[in-house]
């Protein structure tokens, strides 16, 4: 399907946000790789902070409803968790270039987060928050702090699919397993590990 002139400037910006940070992105180049002439862009978006906050609001507001939805769907504590890390995974497969773009973000201090991202950013860590708190209540895991396991969670994701390419690279002087696994794949690693570390029976 044909892209529309709004869509050809989002994913054009997108891509330069994820590559040069917001600050090192301009309007010229934006016009430039979308092929819109600026009239165009400051018809859609009121300026690059606008266009930068519409990007973001809107992939944190598919972030969160895919994992309310992921969530949603199971009864076992252990299950919610896995989803809810799972989604996260889904997330990042179909919004690549949303990672460096976090990334940076968590670098520089959060200093071009709009206020409504970061309400986006509480609303999900209060997902996993009740998660776990259910999960401690049953005596299934053991008391954590969640802001911990959350970072551990997206730290993981956003790095892992942030060096893509430098991972491309190192497959070709070592053989270390872990390298090329898929969005998913990296998510049941993840998985696995922070459910039997939050285990009421382990050390």
């Amino acid at each position: 399907m044909k892209k529309t002139t709004k869509e050809k400037i989002v994913l054009a910006a997108e891509q330069i946000f994820a590559k040069q940070g917001f600050d090192g992105c301009s309007m010229n180049q934006i016009a430039k790789a979308s092929k819109a002439n600026k009239a165009s862009i400051y018809y859609y978006f009121q300026d690059k902070k606008t266009l930068y906050e519409y990007i973001l609001e809107s992939k944190m507001e598919e972030f969160k409803l895919r994992v309310e939805e992921a969530v949603n769907r199971e009864k076992i504590v252990e299950e919610k968790l896995f989803e809810y890390i799972f989604a996260f995974g889904e997330n990042f497969a179909s919004n690549d270039l949303i990672a460096p773009i976090i990334l940076r973000e968590w670098a520089g201090g959060g200093e071009n987060l709009p206020l409504t991202i970061k309400e986006k950013f509480k609303e999900i860590t209060e997902i996993l928050d009740s998660i776990l708190k259910e999960a401690q209540k049953e005596g299934v895991f053991k008391k954590s702090k969640t802001f911990v396991v959350h970072l551990m969670i997206v730290g993981t994701m956003n790095l892992y699919s942030a060096t893509k390419d430098l991972r491309s690279q190192m497959e070709e002087i070592t053989d270390l397993e872990g390298l090329n696994l898929s969005a998913g794949g990296i998510a049941r690693e993840i998985a696995s590990t922070i459910i039997y570390g939050l285990k009421a029976d382990t050390i």
